[in-house]
């Protein structure tokens, strides 16, 4: 009997509350396209089955567990894509990192590929690898319904997860205020 190939999933976090920035992240435009529409263009072009936006909104992959932060969308994107049959696996990224783009996430997918387990850049929690068991899917629940520590970087510590290093460490950088964003904005359109 042959295996199933696993499927590789799209996830954005986008359901932040975006208070630093004064807006909502996701709906800030670069040229002539939000950043949310930029994200899902990034994962489509790497060939993803579907992409999630975890965002609590119409249309958009809603959190099971409400204001638990980022891991409530990946608990919720591991829920949604779980399969008895194969072990798919989700490529996290969030919506503030506006450089990330097509090549990093490909180093990403093939480091990923090869240690098949969680995977990311060195001192950096996101964008995120993460094979969807049924142990990672009980850790994030445990993470996202904790009453203390409910991080990524938490979640990374307990389960099976390895960090990289990467030589673009530029396109790791995120916006978490107008005044990021306006750096974004002026490196980008350089």
């Amino acid at each position: 009997m042959r295996r199933r190939k696993p499927k590789i999933y799209g996830v954005i976090l986008a359901g932040g509350p975006s208070s630093l920035m004064g807006e909502d992240k996701a709906l800030l435009r670069l040229g002539d396209e939000t950043l949310l529409d930029r994200n899902t263009r990034l994962l489509e072009s790497l060939g993803v089955k579907e992409v999630l936006v975890c965002r609590n909104e119409e249309g958009c992959l809603h959190d099971i567990y409400e204001n638990a932060g980022p891991m409530a969308g990946i608990h919720s994107a591991l829920m949604k894509t779980k399969s008895a049959k194969v072990a798919n696996t989700l490529l996290v990224m969030p919506i503030d990192m506006p450089f990330l783009d097509k090549r990093i996430m490909e180093d990403l997918l093939s480091f990923g590929n090869a240690m098949r387990c969680a995977v990311t850049y060195s001192n950096y929690q996101l964008p995120l690898y993460l094979p969807n068991s049924a142990e990672n899917r009980e850790f994030a629940k445990v993470v996202a319904l904790s009453k203390e520590d409910r991080s990524i970087k938490r979640y990374l510590n307990i389960i099976n997860s390895t960090q990289v290093n990467s030589t673009e460490l530029d396109k790791l950088l995120s916006m978490n205020d107008k005044k990021d964003w306006q750096r974004a904005l002026l490196s980008l359109n350089t």
